[in-house]
């Protein structure tokens, strides 16, 4: 049997240099069946049908049914690993030109959705699916009770209480009331827990993500005054968007999400904004739990007082490990990829041209592997006209000769509370487009093992929801996901870079972060010769961890700091500074020149 094996950041690093430039073909003939309205939308790449191929999910139709097109109800473009000849499935009618999630909300293994609509009977609803990815059935009792009007849309599913069940957000555009949470009451019927009215005028979309690190589901939207909302584990939220620039006034950031720029374990804030001083831009901020504001890392990423920048992702487009932002710059008509490099700066890497993209309208983009590459791949749905959308597929040019795996979340340092909803996320380079399945194992005791086994023939679908086990409580976790190619036998092995933590309730610290939350500091970080170790602790290891997670270097019976570590022959990389005693263990990220 031959083996492939991928492990940490290094190995991951050596298997995208092979494809450092990427070239991508735009295909205008994957998604067929159905002829689509001008207006906003959401786009979702998952596995409806649990076959192990991504589908494309959105909904259709502005409200009134098939008005200058057919689109209706649940849009489900059916894929077959290929990447091209998606086949499309609808289902219901008068609802649609709004936003969608798709994820399992009653916990029986099966996907179901979750959606808010611009105006329709119900504006926000949820629905559980039958596994086919065709058949929906009601699922909202409760949902749109708490005040909203019109123009509901953004949606997105998150465990906002950590009780294993999967919530709602739903933001609204232009009027609706602003942001509604609801709760999963685990049997049909949901309850607000927060809406956020409108104190503005609002964009479109609404993101969950750890923000702060605490393990607790946070949120972003596009809102005229506020943008950043952070949870305490409860289903309540606090808005903190200290730094962040304001829009101008009458507008909203009109894209939001989230993504972890620098791996240090919490999720980093993209957006486009128009200030008040007429530049257009989109920007990367993240939050410094120190200074408990937000940090801009915009360098590099586009700015224009002519044009817009409606759509924009994070994403790891190359595989270095490190994510990378597309945006659709409307200045330019192109789709623009630019390369990250751990949160520094940013750079123009690829701009694929859409000479008749309009910027009026705004619809989405989703992006994914959508055919076993090892590498992400965009649906893009953008205007052509005043009046109606092309859907279009943006595939690479790598064709795999081997089989490959790639664990692209949880990266390491992320903090999972006990009980709590998590996704795993991984790429496959899978040759032939053959039939391929992964097991999933974690550890809890470093990335030796011993293994236990999550799923043992899931779909190669590159996302798994799981419910973090209730009794685990260690800093040391791995995420494990072994490919194997069922046709040539083949496998390939995967895990996180560095340890997380499962049942926690504050993450590991990142460099850039202070130490009101970690009593560690180090300085000069990154070393070269030395480094001095400053921290509160007494008669402690130090311990240097690599990206699998082994002791590189170990200092026992500190009694005191500051301490002085020699470099010693520790090679040029990243690992994680560990100080530890009999009831406090704390990390770092150290980088090494």
């Amino acid at each position: 049997m031959k083996k492939s094996v991928l492990i940490a950041a290094s190995a991951l690093l050596q298997f995208a240099i092979a494809h450092a430039q990427i070239n991508y073909t735009v295909d205008a003939n994957a998604f067929l069946g159905a002829s689509l309205e001008g207006g906003n939308t959401q786009l979702q790449l998952v596995d409806a049908d649990q076959d192990g191929f991504l589908d494309l999910v959105s909904i259709g139709d502005h409200g009134s049914p098939n008005i200058n097109t057919n689109q209706h109800g649940v849009m489900v473009w059916f894929g077959d690993g290929t990447g091209t000849n998606f086949q499309i499935s609808m289902n219901g009618t008068g609802f649609g030109y709004g936003g969608c999630a798709v994820a399992d909300i009653n916990n029986d293994g099966k996907q179901d959705i979750a959606y808010s609509c611009h105006h329709s009977g119900k504006l926000i609803d949820a629905m559980i699916g039958d596994g086919t990815g065709k058949n929906w059935t009601a699922y909202g009792t409760g949902l749109n009770t708490a005040g909203e009007t019109y123009g509901m849309f953004g949606t997105d599913l998150g465990d906002v209480n950590n009780d294993g069940w999967l919530d709602i957000a739903s933001n609204s555009f232009g009027n609706g009331n602003g942001v509604h949470i609801y709760k999963n009451n685990k049997n049909g019927s949901w309850t607000n827990a927060a809406t956020y009215a409108k104190a503005g005028n609002v964009g479109r979309y609404v993101k969950f993500g750890d923000i702060d690190g605490d393990g607790n589901l946070d949120f972003v939207v596009s809102n005229e005054l506020v943008a950043a909302y952070f949870g305490n584990g409860t289903g309540a939220f606090t808005n903190k968007d200290n730094g962040l620039p304001i829009p101008i006034n009458g507008q909203a950031y009109e894209d939001v999400s989230l993504g972890d720029i620098d791996n240090d374990g919490d999720d980093d804030f993209v957006f486009s904004n128009w200030n008040a001083a007429g530049v257009r831009s989109v920007n990367v901020y993240a939050w410094n739990k120190g200074t408990q504001q937000w940090d801009n890392h915009s360098t590099g990423l586009p700015t224009s007082t002519a044009s817009f920048f409606y759509i924009n992702r994070l994403a790891d487009m190359d595989m270095d490990g490190y994510l990378d932002v597309i945006a659709m710059n409307y200045d330019t008509k192109a789709l623009e990829i630019y390369k990250g490099n751990g949160g520094a700066s940013w750079s123009l890497n690829k701009s694929i041209p859409f000479p008749n993209s309009y910027w009026a309208q705004v619809p989405d983009m989703a992006i994914n592997d959508v055919n076993h590459s090892g590498y992400p791949d965009i649906a893009l749905m953008y205007s052509s006209t005043v009046s109606a959308n092309t859907l279009v597929m943006i595939k690479d040019d790598v064709v795999p000769t081997d089989l490959s795996a790639a664990l692209t979340y949880p990266k390491g340092s992320e903090c999972w509370p006990n009980n709590a909803v998590r996704f795993i996320n991984w790429v496959t380079g899978v040759a032939g487009n053959h039939s391929s399945k992964v097991k999933i194992e974690y550890s809890t005791t470093g990335n030796t093992g011993p293994w236990i086994v999550i799923a043992a023939t899931a779909p190669n679908n590159g996302i798994f929801q799981w419910n973090v086990p209730a009794t685990v409580n260690s800093s040391t976790c791995f995420i494990r996901v072994t490919a194997t190619d069922n046709v040539t036998s083949q496998t390939a092995i995967t895990m996180n870079a560095n340890p997380f933590s499962m049942g926690c309730n504050s993450s590991q610290t990142g460099v850039n972060e202070q130490a009101s939350v970690n009593s560690v500091s180090v300085f000069p970080n990154p070393m070269n010769e030395s480094t001095v170790i400053y921290s509160e602790q007494k008669n402690c290891s130090v311990n240097i961890l690599d990206v699998t997670g082994n002791v590189v270097k170990r200092f026992s019976n500190v009694s005191q700091f500051p301490f002085t570590m020699e470099r010693s022959n520790l090679a040029s990389g990243v690992y994680v500074l560990e100080i530890r005693s009999t009831d406090r263990m704390e990390r770092k990220k150290l980088v090494i020149e």
